[in-house]
């Protein structure tokens, strides 16, 4: 497991960099189905996660519910879609784009058959295709105990698994760091192709080197020239590049 990792990680880098990136759309569609296989592996073969430090929890739950509970039960136990590329999204940013038809099952096992069923169609679903499927979803409820339960005991674990296969040396970063590229990979995925992936396969280079923290959130900070209108996105990177600086 330990010589997989390593293989694939060096293998990333040098693929994110590969100059046919500029002349074949396709390689991409390779890369996003390679890293796609181990999203399924990290399901499949996950190791118990440790609990995120208070802060980290605390900006999982600030920037995916407003806050906790008050703001989940007054706006969020309806499937919503936040938005640009998002697919439709249940409980504790739950994001069904990034996870299976067969995950979503057994995640949400508390949900009758027929909501779950419906839930598990938005499996894959970005964009404008995840929007029309939110609305079609919105007479479905979700207690914030059953979403909190899934996102301790199923989403924090995978999500775990999947950002420390994923950056370089991470178990030897920074707990503070650990958990801002946990929330980074919580929002964003973990895709390396294409130029709007170019601080992540930077952070992969620091960590793979020093793990120095504040270059790595020098280039968490430098993230935001991606969406200059989102004020929430803005937000939530400077919040998670100052918790990288502790």
């Amino acid at each position: 497991m330990k010589l997989f990792r390593r293989r694939f990680k060096v293998w990333k880098r040098k693929a994110a960099r590969c100059p046919l990136d500029l002349i074949l759309p396709t390689w991409g569609i390779v890369l996003g189905y390679l890293l796609f296989v181990v999203w399924l592996f990290c399901n499949q073969h996950a190791h118990a996660a440790p609990p995120l430090s208070a802060a980290g929890y605390q900006l999982i739950l600030d920037y995916e519910l407003g806050g906790g509970q008050k703001y989940y039960d007054r706006f969020l136990q309806h499937p919503e879609w936040p938005g640009v590329a998002s697919g439709v999204t249940v409980g504790v940013g739950y994001d069904c784009r990034f996870n299976t038809a067969k995950a979503i099952l057994n995640d949400w096992a508390a949900l009758a058959e027929t909501d779950r069923q419906r839930l598990a169609a938005c499996a894959g679903l970005g964009g404008q295709s995840a929007k029309a499927k939110a609305s079609e979803l919105r007479d479905l409820t979700i207690p914030w105990a059953q979403a909190e339960e899934v996102f301790q005991e199923r989403t924090l674990t995978r999500f775990y698994n999947l950002t420390r296969l994923t950056f370089p040396r991470f178990d030897r970063l920074p707990v503070q760091v650990q958990d801002a590229l946990f929330s980074l990979t919580f929002n964003r995925g973990v895709s390396r192709y294409g130029a709007s992936r170019r601080e992540l396969r930077n952070i992969d280079d620091i960590c793979a080197t020093d793990g120095d923290a504040r270059k790595i959130a020098a280039q968490i900070r430098a993230m935001k020239r991606l969406w200059p209108t989102v004020p929430g996105l803005l937000k939530r990177r400077e919040a998670e590049a100052r918790l990288c600086e502790g």
